[in-house]
């Protein structure tokens, strides 16, 4: 099975409320609860979730680092349970990061070539699954202007 991606916005309260699921590893309820209540980012990605942790990779050799804000009880036990979180952090951060990604020019040579480094191989839809997948990461962050307190991009 290959890996997803799944990016959601949710509120402070629904993130205490995934505290003791999370500290239980009660991955059943948890995925429930989050699935149930939060807003997920869509559309759903449609390549593998793989190539949207490649995506992150990219962001950071261009200095953008999606991050993970530990301060908060619930993402530390998030951490602790091994929920493939890739990025967790305040509507703040979100823009913030949205902010420093739109700033970047990024062409379809250097996508290309990036995966070919990255993997070692050659795929004939990389270029469009590394745009798209770098498109999701932005339409999960820009979940932090309609209102949600925290925005979550998992990869897994």
């Amino acid at each position: 099975m290959s890996q997803i991606a799944s990016g959601f916005g949710l509120s402070s309260s629904l993130m205490n409320q995934l505290l003791p699921l999370a500290e239980d590893r009660n991955y059943k309820a948890f995925w429930s609860l989050l699935f149930d209540q939060a807003t997920e980012t869509t559309p759903n990605y449609s390549f593998s979730g793989s190539v949207v942790a490649i995506a992150t990779v990219y962001l950071e050799g261009k200095g953008v680092r999606l991050p993970v804000n530990d301060a908060h009880p619930t993402v530390r036990a998030m951490l602790s349970a091994e929920l493939s979180l890739e990025m967790c952090c305040e509507a703040e951060q979100a823009v913030a990061v949205l902010a420093a990604m739109q700033q970047l020019e990024i062409d379809d040579s250097e996508l290309g070539s990036y995966y070919v480094e990255f993997t070692g191989e050659e795929w004939d839809q990389a270029i469009d699954a590394l745009r798209e997948g770098l498109d999701y990461i932005k339409r999960t962050l820009l979940l932090a202007q309609s209102g949600y307190d925290w925005i979550m991009l998992f990869i897994g």
